[in-house]
């Protein structure tokens, strides 16, 4: 998702496949990157999409290092909706 004012970007990536030192690390799980340098792995407890507008919930340590409050709501024009409606629960597991 990129902020068009700011240029700040944030993404959910999730690797096809993990090996034992992923594992060892606790990588083994999606990674959220900020802006192309800040990165946590895991750490969204909760996202949901609605009307536009996309929730996300973070645990202490990720807001910490993305440098993100604990909960953010971005606001989606209909096609970002739609993509993030597609992929972010492949990539995410599903909140409760």
């Amino acid at each position: 998702m990129l902020d068009e004012s700011s240029g700040d970007t944030l993404e959910f990536q999730r690797s096809l496949t993990h090996d034992a030192q992923d594992v060892r690390l606790g990588q083994d799980t999606f990674a959220i990157v900020r802006g192309g340098g800040a990165v946590h792995y895991g750490g969204l407890t909760r996202f949901t999409l609605g009307d536009g507008v996309l929730a996300l919930d973070f645990d202490t340590e990720a807001a910490a290092v993305l440098e993100l409050p604990p909960h953010l709501e971005l606001a989606l024009d209909e096609e970002a909706a739609r993509t993030v409606a597609d992929h972010l629960p492949r990539i995410v597991p599903r909140s409760p």
